[in-house]
């Protein structure tokens, strides 16, 4: 390759070709080399060269003050200069038209027009305009602000200039960077989206494939390659070894696939199919398989190909439409052939034939209900669920790998929007026939992949290339099968909980095994015994009216005593000591009801087994100590000699989370009441499956709520109609928000710190890093010494549209980090200084997490809850919170009763130091 600069003169297409890759740029720029032309690309460049003479053609007989462009001409200030090359500042670029913008007596100023072969407007259409703009404005002193496109519909489109000249600008930096110090090697290649239209496709493609590059896999971006490479990763192969299966966990069934390259990665290395989720494809006695030949730039649909299998009989319809005209009789014939089979399913693959479908049903005026009920998409039975050892997904590389195949070797979509425009200016009917091949051997494509997906419901646990992602297959013989299935029962006699006696090497003569739960029929049944040793004894009221006949008077019956033995806790100021009382009364007997009634007390009392003080101290064990079930349980049996099962622990907290809902919505109405609101968000495993828990404080009460998912419709609900400042992280949930925002400054330093030194000697990242330290280290300084004020904060205005200025819109960055960073700056420029304009706004988010941080100890020591007692737990942590940042006894609260924390009064805390009163020594 030669690094021979032949030329200085940076070119517009150099510019659009570094916004798809940069090695495509330095090819263009640096080298001879041009690669091979692509036939779309000459399809395009036909189509707007046709377009331009039309459009000039025009230009000439409307405007009567037109010329070709020139120096001169440019001088001149003559209305409309037409085929200009602009080249200034070492960057020359084409536009078809100029045109003078503004009224008289203003300076001159032209207007780029570029004429263009699409019906549709394009990215790089439009930064190649603004390449124009930004040549123009250097001629004439003052960049247009718009330009023009037009369309081969004659449409003429104007299109904003302004933003896109920063990108402009920083492009040409880089490419001119190139010249003063021209790099070694070119950068390194990497796929993408727009290699099928690069001349350099097959050069790139080669180098990849022998570097075994990451990017060959399809749906590799570039953020994961830099990802990647940080770890160390540069191969497929690498990458493959990074997967290991997971143990498997129940998941929402409303939770989208999610794509996973390692698993990838590891299908290609092993040559196997891995599948993460079973396909829902079943066979049918009749299915049809549908592929729609368009044109996506016009939305015209030319070709629909309708494969039907019925039995084992194949027939391939092929709609062909010669015009456009004769698009509506080609959509009637394929609505007629679909309703021949009214319960077949409609197999497609992409999203393509669905938008095709209801554009035409719109078109067309055609009902599609019904047939829109019948279309399954393949790809989304792939996407995410089912890994073939292939490097993409798209229909042409599953079927090559099934076994399909394609006359034409460059079959594509791409080569057939060519064929058909072929077809369009030669009328050569091997065009037409290479489309209608085309179409039948998609359709064909489709039923192998179909066939395929079909059994793997019933194949894939006997077939050995076929895996499971989270169950991995362990293959035995017989033999070997019976030897696992012996040595698992050595190890299962030998664990510690195993009742002994109970093993048997022959697992369908295993004693201990038994189906369903519960213990088996006849077990033993227990009660639980009642608390010896010294009581207290109270004698209760009985009930003296019946509760349905009133007025009617109970009768005494000799020997009907009713008693119920409660253990409970009594705390003192030094500790606390277990009591057991015995509440003992007589039962009445109504003679209308023929029935007894017990003492009000003991009825109120009928089912508990411990005090409210008992019931408090668990609690208090579970919420604040953040002790499991299990280990309160043995608690209760060392200290107190009482036992009891996990699932009354878990009965003590659903009841005090019922008695203090009350409490809950007290400290929601005192949130509302509040200047400002901290919200949080975590994730917590319920059951094995994520999700997520909010909080919300005012730094004095505390609210959580568990949901779902992470959509913040929880945040909208609870904060209703809330005219205060609502203080968060950047999530772009909370974006959405009806109220005022303040933004946190913690997590944006914390996220620049982590950034500075996964990047430590970057100076462009250690600039702007230091911009930012010097704007918000004198804001803390000012905080920390007149406190959140805002007549002290305001002076710091200027200093923040000083640093917009110079820092966030001044500047052009390279840097990816960097750039990630100048955007959250311009997005979120109210919110983080909010509480410059407003008193007492924090300005960061400490509070909520210093809330949540009590739940995430917890995770890390439980793991995950269950669903049962989730809510429950968060109702009482919240109050244990807000016990906690009101520094009251959340113990002593649950023992008072109160259902109000702010009027709760709670002992001052124990002191344990004095001062020490030294004698002085002579």
């Amino acid at each position: 390759m030669s690094r021979t600069m032949h030329t200085k003169v940076i070119r517009a297409e150099g510019v659009i070709a570094y916004s798809h890759c940069p090695r495509k740029a330095f090819l263009l720029h640096c080298t001879e080399d041009r690669g091979i032309p692509n036939d779309y690309a000459h399809i395009l460049e036909e189509r707007a060269s046709a377009n331009r003479e039309s459009y000039l053609a025009n230009l000439q007989r409307t405007n009567t003050s037109t010329c070709s462009y020139n120096d001169r001409a440019f001088s001149s200030s003559i209305e409309v200069l037409t085929e200009a090359n602009l080249e200034a500042a070492n960057v020359t670029a084409y536009c078809d038209a100029l045109r003078i913008v503004g009224q008289r007596g203003d300076p001159v100023a032209y207007e780029p027009t570029i004429v263009v072969g699409t019906y549709r407007l394009e990215k790089e259409q439009m930064l190649n305009l603004s390449v124009v703009g930004y040549v123009l404005g250097q001629l004439q002193n003052k960049p247009p602000a718009m330009g023009c496109l037009i369309t081969l519909d004659g449409e003429c489109h104007r299109v904003n200039l302004q933003p896109m000249y920063k990108i402009v600008g920083s492009i040409l930096e880089r490419i001119k960077g190139w010249y003063g110090d021209p790099p070694a090697q070119p950068p390194p290649v990497v796929l993408n989206k727009h290699c099928p239209y690069c001349p350099f496709k097959s050069v790139c493609s080669r180098q990849a494939e022998d570097a075994d590059d990451l990017s060959l896999l399809d749906r590799m971006t570039s953020k994961a390659i830099r990802r990647y490479h940080s770890k160390g990763i540069f191969t497929v192969k690498q990458l493959s070894f990074l997967f290991k299966p997971r143990r498997r966990r129940r998941r929402r069934a409303a939770q989208p696939p999610r794509f996973d390259l390692e698993i990838q990665a590891l299908a290609i290395r092993t040559g196997k199919i891995y599948i993460q989720t079973v396909p829902e494809i079943q066979k049918s006695d009749i299915e049809l398989f549908l592929d729609i030949e368009g044109i996506p730039d016009q939305q015209v649909s030319y070709l629909i190909g309708l494969l039907v299998r019925a039995r084992e009989t194949l027939t391939q319809h092929a709609f062909w439409a010669e015009t456009t005209e004769e698009e509506e009789s080609i959509w009637r014939m394929f609505i007629e052939k679909a309703e021949e089979y009214p319960d077949a399913p409609i197999y497609h693959y992409g999203s393509y034939e669905v938008r095709a479908i209801e554009s035409l049903a719109k078109r067309f005026g055609t009902d599609v209900k019904c047939l829109s009920k019948r279309l399954v998409n393949l790809n989304s039975q792939v996407y995410g669920k089912v890994y073939f050892p292939v490097r993409s997904n798209g229909l042409k590389v599953l079927g090559k790998f099934l076994g399909a195949s394609w006359t034409a070797p460059d079959a594509s979509g791409l080569q057939s929007l060519v064929w058909r425009y072929r077809w369009e200016m030669a009328g050569e009917a091997a065009y037409k026939q290479k489309l209608i091949s085309y179409n039948a051997e998609d359709c064909q494509a489709l039923r192998i992949l179909t066939e395929k997906l079909a059994r793997l419901r019933t194949d894939a646990d006997s077939e050995l290339d076929i895996d499971y992602v989270d169950r991995p297959k362990q293959n035995a013989t017989r033999l070997g099968s019976e030897l696992h299935t012996a040595l698992d029962h050595v190890l299962l006699y030998a664990s510690f909980d195993h009742p002994k006696g109970r093993i048997s090497f022959r697992p369908q003569t295993d004693t201990a095994k038994r189906n369903g739960p519960g213990a088996p029929k006849g077990h033993q049944a227990y009660e639980r015994t009642v608390p010896a040793g010294r009581r207290t004894v109270i004698q209760v009221a009985s009930k003296r009216t019946c509760p349905k006949h009133k007025g009617e008077r109970l009768q005494k019956k000799p020997g009907k005593d009713a008693e119920i033995v409660i253990v409970d806790l009594s705390f003192a100021n030094t500790g606390c000591r277990k009591t057991v009382v015995k509440y003992a009364g007589e039962e009445r007997y109504c003679q209308r009801c023929h029935r007894f009634y017990e003492p009000p007390i003991i009825k109120r009392l009928r089912g508990q087994t411990f005090g409210h003080g008992f019931r408090a101290w668990a609690v208090y064990q579970r919420i604040v100590l953040r002790l499991p079930y299990r280990v309160i349980t043995q608690a209760m049996e060392e200290l107190f000699h009482e036992t009891a099962s996990v699932a009354s622990i878990v009965n003590f907290v659903e009841s005090f989370a019922a008695y203090y809902r009350r409490t809950e919505s007290i400290l929601v109405k005192r949130l509302l009441e509040s200047p400002f609101v901290h919200v949080d968000e975590t994730r917590l495993s319920i059951d094995g499956v994520d999700q997520y828990v909010w909080v919300f404080s005012d730094g004095r009460h505390v609210v959580f709520r568990l949901t779902e998912t992470r959509e913040t419709a929880i945040v909208r609900e609870i904060l209703r109609g809330y005219q205060g400042v609502v203080v968060s992280d950047f999530y772009a949930g909370y974006d959405a928000l009806d109220c005022r925002q303040q933004k946190c400054w913690v997590h944006l330093i914390r996220d620049l710190n982590e950034d500075l030194w996964k990047f430590p000697f970057d100076e462009e990242l250690q600039g702007f890093v230091s911009g930012v330290k010097d704007l918000i280290v004198p804001i803390i300084e000012a905080i920390d010494r007149w406190g959140l004020k805002a007549r002290h904060l305001r002076r710091f205005k200027k200093q923040v549209d000083r640093f917009y200025e110079t820092v966030i819109e001044g500047r052009e960055y390279g840097l990816d980090v960097t750039k990630t960073y100048q955007k959250r700056f311009v997005r979120y420029r109210e919110s983080l200084f909010r509480f410059l304009d407003e008193d007492g706004i924090p300005w960061n988010n400490n509070t909520g997490e210093r809330a949540i941080r009590h739940l995430a100890v917890q995770r890390k020591i439980s793991g995950r809850l269950y669903q049962r007692g989730a809510v429950d737990y968060l109702v009482l942590l919240g109050i244990a919170q807000t016990c906690r940042f009101q520094e009251k006894s959340f113990l002593k609260f649950l023992l008072s009763k109160e259902i109000d924390v702010d009027r709760f009064r709670s002992a001052k805390r124990i002191k344990i130091s004095k001062p020490i009163n030294r004698v002085p020594q002579l």
